[in-house]
């Protein structure tokens, strides 16, 4: 089998890292699952929203209605917009020829491991990022949006219009003031109180969506996210889009427990998935396929030693295919040996 991972050029794919039992649902159902707002794990977008209404005419607002329609307008945008998140790949750097040591890329990351795969417990889910987009547009019937996150902690601005964003808005006319107001939290009463808040709204993220879906702070910045985002009219719990062939690779967390793995590992036989045990040895990470980790009696040799200096024997340390560590040792003619 061709190793899909060294292959692959890291702008190209998108890295979901989750715990076990999620991955075991997602390979089950060939679904990519996306949660409302109120599931994400930053509060600025979880929790509430800094909205503000302006009005034409004030004698025409009545002023006992204005806190029910901020809450109504967090509401919704908490309730109808979905989100699924990734960590891309801004750009390809150069790459070691190591067959295992692929350190650049975004599996590699060990707090996202950490963060949100279990503590290297759970799973890395990798995808080709322009047949997971096709798919996610190919299938979505309202609102879709999908591109990087951009981090500042200036809110009021917009995104530079450099960032790829891809989407499909619904065909409703922008309303007037939007050309002339660059506050994406600024609202228009009348508006509101003449179409109501779910048409003014779903109006308002279509034009505003970079500023509003596609900003974080810049704490958050070293996840390098990637989002597809909908925008659902209907109140569900979640939302499921099928991921077909768009996946190429299922990674297996060094720490996970052996029967999670085994099930991965079968359901992911059924579907011809590559899958990959990921083992961080000697500062480096490792990705094995399966059908080598399988395999005790294969040692990968990876290490490198300065030879300036007089030395007659090396000792190194390297491991097995299966992440067992082993020693060598290297003689000045190059030859090396296992130390049992």
């Amino acid at each position: 089998m061709d190793d899909i991972l060294l292959q692959s050029p890291a702008s190209t794919l998108l890295s979901h890292f989750t715990k076990g039992d999620n991955a075991k649902l997602i390979l089950r159902s060939g679904n990519v699952r996306l949660q409302k707002l109120r599931g994400v794990n930053d509060p600025k977008e979880a929790l509430s929203w800094p909205f503000k209404l302006f009005c034409y005419d004030s004698q025409s607002v009545p002023l006992s209605g204005i806190t029910s329609m901020m809450h109504k307008i967090e509401n919704f945008v908490l309730d109808h917009v979905f989100v699924t998140c990734f960590r891309h790949d801004t750009q390809d750097t150069p790459m070691s020829s190591d067959y295992h040591n692929m350190n650049n890329k975004s599996f590699c990351d060990t707090r996202m491991w950490n963060e949100y795969a279990d503590k290297h417990k759970g799973v890395c889910l990798v995808f080709d990022k322009m047949k997971l987009e096709k798919m996610f547009f190919d299938t979505v019937a309202d609102a879709a949006f999908a591109g990087p996150v951009f981090y500042h902690n200036d809110f009021s601005g917009g995104t530079p219009n450099q960032h790829p964003y891809q989407h499909t808005i619904p065909n409703n006319a922008i309303p007037l003031h939007f050309q002339h107001c660059k506050d994406p939290f600024m609202i228009n009463v009348e508006l509101l109180q003449s179409l109501g808040v779910d048409e003014v709204i779903t109006m308002h993220i279509s034009y505003y969506y970079r500023q509003l879906l596609f900003q974080k702070n810049t704490f958050w910045k070293s996840e390098n996210e990637y989002r597809l985002i909908l925008f659902q009219k209907n109140i569900m719990p979640y939302c499921d889009m099928p991921f077909h062939d768009s996946i190429k690779a299922v990674i297996l967390g060094d720490k996970g427990p052996n029967d999670d793995k085994n099930n991965i590992v079968n359901i992911c036989m059924q579907k011809n998935i590559p899958v990959y045990h990921h083992v961080p040895r000697g500062w480096r990470n490792h990705f094995i396929l399966d059908e080598q980790f399988k395999n005790e009696n294969s040692i990968i040799l990876d290490s490198s030693f300065t030879i300036g200096f007089p030395y007659d024997t090396v000792f190194l340390r390297c491991m097995s295919s299966s992440g067992k560590d082993k020693i060598i040792s290297v003689d000045t003619t190059g030859a090396v040996k296992l130390i049992e």
